[in-house]
């Protein structure tokens, strides 16, 4: 087994924790893992973190063994009771004309916004009161902030009422964050980005407006508890060969592409089994449906399972029993369930999309094929599963690579570097 990355330390010149307050949307949900994963990176690395949430998810999503634990930690901006609405008016009114005019400057700057969602700005104004007087009551230092949504239209007014500074973290394309992006990110005291090419896209799209500081640091995995019981075997004919996907059921996750391959393998032969793990946003009564229609459709019923919402030590369980892992996404930012498997020694092939050529190198630690094309997934299945010995250099490789580049310390180092200097 190799060893794990270092940890995370303070820069020299920090003397004292620092206190800060982590803004994320419907939290804890599914996808959420790699964010509990940062926070006790954050902790380690001499950062308070205190999660603060717009609202509590609905459905299914509390699946995973820490869920509870997150929700305890966890305070909710809404709903707001009566009292809350009232305290929240009453200090944007004692916060006097400067700030007001503030405000309606904002209201009015927003860009590529429908005047509905100019009216929901204006409505964020009372959850942003009532999140800037627990940050003073906290005695936050900082506000970090999941995604550019409405998330960051929160921190924003906050930091109109409050002078609290905050930054944000871009984990996928910008333009699926809505509009008003020019003051989100122009009133940030830095961002993160998951990768190179949104770093570059961030830059080009906002200009001047971008923050100063944008760093690139990689969600991550903890790789204290991403390791093997047992060594990797490749599938050598024996049994199924099992095949193991992890992601939202979502057109852009690319399902459909996989569940065809798995028709084809099986018409050549191929004894193959396809795992999916992972719900829709409407808790079964979204995509799913479309999921199960292409199952049927393509004849694969006692041969694909939808797994659903799949708590962690499921996850990790998964990958450990698996002889593959595919990510047959069509859009990506640099997917975790991908840096799971690589760090749990599993062979894995993913699509050519977005940043995903920044986590693998083809051939290397990963095999890579065109996003969207069944067939070029069915070849690249096939030759894994006849080809034990590149299995075993892609099992050698990749948890190398997430070792050195993609454990949870990276995203916890750069926020703590900020805070600390």
């Amino acid at each position: 087994m190799l060893a794990t990355a270092p940890e995370v330390s303070l820069p020299p010149l920090a003397v004292k924790r620092v206190r800060m307050g982590y803004l994320v949307p419907e939290f804890p949900a599914q996808p959420h893992t790699w964010i509990w994963r940062e926070f006790h990176a954050l902790t380690q690395a001499g950062i308070d973190a205190e999660f603060v949430s717009t609202r509590l998810p609905g459905g299914n999503q509390l699946c995973h063994a820490w869920s509870q634990s997150a929700r305890e930690r966890t305070t909710y901006l809404m709903p707001m009771a009566r009292g809350e609405i009232l305290r929240a008016i009453g200090r944007w009114l004692f916060a006097g004309p400067g700030v007001w005019w503030r405000l309606l400057k904002t209201l009015l700057r927003a860009e590529h916004v429908t005047p509905k969602q100019r009216l929901t700005l204006l409505a964020l104004a009372l959850p942003a009161a009532k999140l800037a007087a627990h940050a003073q009551q906290r005695q936050w230092r900082h506000l970090h902030v999941l995604n550019p949504g409405n998330s960051a239209n929160l921190a924003l007014l906050c930091s109109l009422l409050s002078g609290l500074p905050y930054s944000i973290n871009l984990v996928g394309p910008l333009e699926h964050f809505g509009g008003n992006q020019a003051q989100k990110w122009g009133h940030a005291e830095f961002g993160l980005v998951m990768s190179q090419r949104l770093r570059r896209a961030l830059r080009e799209q906002l200009g001047p407006a971008a923050p100063a500081e944008i760093s690139v640091a990689p969600l991550g995995v903890d790789l204290a508890r991403a390791q093997r019981k047992t060594p990797y075997q490749p599938w050598r004919g024996a049994g199924p060969l099992t095949i193991y996907t992890c992601g939202r059921l979502n057109p852009v996750k690319g399902h459909v592409y996989l569940i065809e391959a798995i028709a084809q393998l099986r018409a050549q032969g191929l004894d193959v089994q396809l795992f999916i793990a992972g719900e829709d946003e409407h808790s079964g009564a979204g995509y799913r449906l479309v999921t199960e229609a292409a199952i049927r459709e393509h004849g694969v019923t006692g041969a694909v399972q939808l797994l659903g919402a799949t708590p962690e030590d499921e996850h990790l369980a998964w990958l450990e029993r698996a002889h593959l892992f595919v990510l047959p996404s069509l859009d990506e930012g640099i997917a975790v369930s991908a840096m799971d498997a690589m760090a749990l020694e599993l062979p894995v092939i993913v699509t050519d999309c977005a940043a995903m050529n920044e986590l693998v190198d083809p051939e290397v630690d990963a095999l890579m094929v065109n996003p969207g094309s069944a067939r070029e997934l069915a070849s690249a299945i096939a030759r894994l599963a006849h080809d034990p010995e590149l299995c075993a250099r892609l099992s050698r490789n990749s948890r190398q690579k997430i070792a050195a580049r993609f454990h949870s310390g990276v995203s916890a180092g750069a926020i703590a570097e900020q805070l600390t200097c």
